[in-house]
């Protein structure tokens, strides 16, 4: 990466006057950032810390180059202010914490925003937690498995799915599967199992 280039064009016809063109050619640096965990999760030692790693295209130019971060929106979560990316290197890394308020907050979703050259601008998506089961709950409304905003026969219909997809289970935080599941422990007991569904009926039927 050179940044801005000056060059100059001429086109020459020995029956004709010289023309020439002067250019400005930027060369244009991409940068890809990767989280090593893309979940915190706050009354967890080992969780509450994560890893971003920005690449360049190409090494940076003489001086290193700098990529600006930060958290949108604010949070209880720290960043630096930047990372500088050493010449002759592609690679930089960056810590990301969460802190230990003791309030409960509830699931909640940030973006880490990394920007280059003021322009060139990559987010990533950070999920923070209070503990292990806000993953599977809505704290806003238990009931609520899909997160629409609403209380219906469709949030039954999630939990039974997943019962008869993958059974009545203890779920478990380093198991692919239930990390990428909605809220569906509506009891908090940590377990996916026919208590949700029942809870979710009582419900719906108490509303009627």
């Amino acid at each position: 990466m050179r940044g801005t280039q000056r060059v100059s064009i001429t086109a020459q016809e020995a029956r004709y006057a010289s023309g020439t063109i002067d250019l400005e050619v930027l060369d244009v640096q991409t940068i890809a950032t990767v989280l090593n965990r893309n979940v915190l999760v706050e009354n967890e030692a080992t969780m509450r810390t994560a890893l971003a790693t920005v690449t360049l295209r190409s090494d940076a130019p003489v001086g290193g180059i700098r990529v600006n971060i930060e958290i949108q929106p604010q949070a209880s979560v720290s960043v630096p202010s930047f990372v500088l990316i050493p010449e002759g290197q592609s690679t930089g890394t960056f810590p990301i914490s969460l802190a230990e308020d003791n309030s409960k907050q509830g699931r909640r979703i940030v973006q880490v925003k990394t920007t280059l050259l003021g322009e060139l601008a990559v987010t990533r998506q950070l999920i923070l937690l209070d503990s292990f089961s806000d993953r599977w709950q809505n704290t806003k409304s238990s009931f609520d498995v899909d997160g629409d905003g609403a209380l219906n026969p469709l949030d039954v219909l999630v939990v039974v799915n997943e019962i008869n997809l993958n059974g009545a289970r203890r779920l478990n935080s380093s198991h692919d599967v239930d990390r990428a599941l909605a809220f569906v422990d509506v009891n908090d007991d940590g377990s996916l199992d026919p208590l949700d569904v029942l809870a979710i009926v009582n419900e719906i039927n108490r509303r009627a």
